[in-house]
């Protein structure tokens, strides 16, 4: 907005576009240079062609059809479209006049015409455009001249002189004014022998062009390298690609690297010329080999059998699973057999049979069953099948058993009497004789009080010899004291022994001392002065057997024959004293605790045979 000084009135003034009070309001688009009236916006001068009234919103074509530019203020119509005429424009010029004042005027004509009067004339033949018979302004293509006499040269479409192209044919390039041959024909020999007449390429294209002027790319995507000129089949494809029918639109295979890095295939079908990448097969190398196959093997190319398997697999494409027995986990690709053998407990080609229980550590052979390494304690027979036969155990049974208690059979696997052992044996097996003193089962019983300290019988406890002084029973654990009937009993018994065993010693003296006269009465004179019992005693100390030094073989026999009589006669004393109250007595034997010599204390009285009494010698 800007401010205005008229008659010392100052007003403002809307600037160009806007009008109202404020001059906020925007003026009619179509008024012409945007001017309108401040006051209520009316255009200013005319409106724009096309349309009339005082806001030059109404078209003059709805007024009247073909009119493209009538009165502001009535809409009457000035121009019509070209080629009309007419106040409605419903005339139709002349077909030479571009426009028309009526038939007979024409303001403008058409082009190859020039006004000439009222009129419009053709120009000549090949003219396209001139301002007058003799003048052209634009020649037909391929003419140049004045009046387009002369002919361009024949690569050029358009042209201004014989050296100077304006525009060239199709197949040719403008170089240096001049048109030549399309650079994406094949060059070889002459410059003219590129191209024809019409500028089709005469020996090919180049790489990567196709078309008879070799204008168009053989793909879109450049990947084939080389196409034929007419048909676009490519000839070769970038590396990695193929398809000769298909502009390379196809990615090789997983074929093998060559050398230089670069993967190669047929550009027809794709096939891969050597082998596959590994882990891929068939002829394209496209196809994964199994997932079972041995990663550092492959599989074969046609047919994408497993080189080898990974471990616990076999078949073809290593699809089947190797039994779970197999040693190692591994088997025979072909069959699945276990190459390595079979985990303890398991036989045949693919482990699936179990050996008996009974073969030792679980083994048996591969192919037969048979226990080759013998049976586990318990079990016999080439499979190890059997149970051992009561009274046996062991490895194959060939252990008997011990002594079990009542001859209860023993554990067939160790060997152990489970109910204890026999009387007189002891230990798991039972097979370990009692010690000397102890008896019974499993020897915890110790042995009475057995005569001398002999050992019992290891069975029964009883001692075979009898029992020790003070002790009775058949184990000589029964403590036993005499009466005094049982006393003199047994000094009958052993009154008879001592005179007996007196006589025997005096007889022997006699026979000795017939060849020893010096000591026989020296004998005699002291068995007069001593006791049955001192006569022993020194014969014992002295030691009879001195008749071993005798010659006389006479007197030998005599002293065996006496010795002999002397001997029954103490056995049948002997074997009196015995039936006494059915108790065994032995000669100087123990009664009751108490030793009883010859010449021992009865009743509290000291008996005496030529011996000493009351503590007297």
């Amino acid at each position: 907005m800007t401010s205005q000084n008229v008659g010392g009135v100052v007003s403002d003034i809307c600037n160009v576009g806007y009008y109202g009070d404020d001059c906020d309001k925007t003026c009619p688009s179509n008024c012409e240079n945007a001017g309108c009236m401040q006051a209520n916006g009316t255009c200013i001068g005319n409106c724009k062609e096309g349309f009339y009234g005082s806001m030059c919103d109404l078209k003059c074509s709805s007024r009247i059809k073909n009119c493209i530019h009538c009165e502001v203020t009535d809409g009457k119509c000035l121009i019509c479209e070209n080629g009309l005429f007419g106040e409605d424009c419903r005339f139709t010029c002349p077909e030479q006049c571009e426009t028309c004042e009526s038939k007979d005027v024409c303001m403008t004509c058409k082009k190859g015409y020039f006004l000439l009067g009222n009129n419009c004339a053709k120009c000549l033949n090949n003219c396209k455009a001139c301002r007058h018979y003799s003048e052209c302004s634009e020649c037909v293509q391929g003419r140049y001249g004045p009046t387009c006499g002369y002919t361009c040269p024949k690569q050029c479409l358009e042209c201004k002189s014989a050296d100077e192209c304006t525009k060239c044919k199709v197949g040719y390039e403008s170089t240096s004014r001049k048109c030549q041959c399309s650079h994406n024909c094949y060059r070889e020999g002459d410059l003219d022998s590129w191209c024809s007449v019409d500028g089709n390429c005469s020996k090919g294209c180049i790489d990567g062009k196709t078309g008879v002027h070799c204008q168009t790319d053989c793909d879109d995507e450049k990947r084939c390298l080389r196409c034929q000129q007419f048909s676009k089949s490519c000839e070769q494809c970038v590396i990695g690609y193929y398809g000769k029918e298909h502009f390379c639109g196809k990615m090789c295979g997983n074929c093998l690297k060559e050398s230089s890095g670069d993967i190669k295939c047929d550009i027809e079908d794709g096939n891969c010329p050597g082998a596959c990448t590994l882990g891929f097969y068939n002829e394209q190398c496209k196809l994964q080999c199994a997932k079972n196959c041995d990663n550092t093997k492959g599989c074969e190319k046609i047919t994408g059998k497993c080189v080898a398997c990974k471990i616990g697999f076999f078949g073809k494409k290593c699809e089947n699973s190797c039994s779970k027995n197999c040693f190692n986990g591994g088997c025979e690709q072909h069959d699945g057999y276990c190459n390595e053998g079979c985990i303890p407990g398991w036989y045949n080609n693919t482990c699936e049979s179990t050996c008996n229980k009974g073969c030792k550590h679980q083994i048996c052979d591969r192919m037969t069953a048979e226990c080759s390494h013998g049976c586990e304690n318990g079990y016999k027979g080439k499979y190890c099948e059997m149970d051992c036969l009561d009274g046996f155990f062991g490895s194959n049974c060939t252990k008997k058993c011990g002594y079990c208690l009542s001859s209860q059979p023993c554990d067939k696997k160790t060997g152990q009497c489970t109910e204890g052992c026999d009387k007189g044996y002891a230990g798991s097996e039972c097979i370990i004789e009692c010690l000397d003193g102890f008896h019974g089962s499993d020897c915890t019983k110790d042995c009475g009080y057995c005569l001398s300290s002999q050992p019992c019988d290891k069975k029964t406890g009883q001692c075979k010899e009898g029992c020790d002084k003070g002790y009775t029973g058949s184990e000589c654990i029964i403590a036993h004291v005499p009466d005094v009937e049982e006393e003199s009993t047994n000094l009958l018994f052993i009154i008879p022994v001592l005179i007996v065993t007196t006589v025997i010693v005096v007889i022997v003296i006699i026979v000795f001392c017939k060849y020893k006269n010096r000591r026989c009465s020296c004998m005699l004179y002291k068995n007069e002065h001593q006791t049955g019992s001192e006569q022993a005693q020194e014969l014992n100390d002295r030691g009879i057997h001195d008749d071993e030094r005798s010659d006389d073989n006479s007197d030998d026999d005599t002293l065996h024959s006496e010795e002999a009589k002397l001997h029954k006669a103490d056995d049948d004393a002997t074997e009196s004293g015995r039936e006494v109250d059915g108790r065994n007595f032995h000669r100087g034997g123990e009664v009751d605790g108490r030793n009883l010599r010859l010449g021992g204390e009865v009743d509290g009285r000291n008996l005496r045979r030529g011996g000493e009494v009351d503590n007297r010698k």
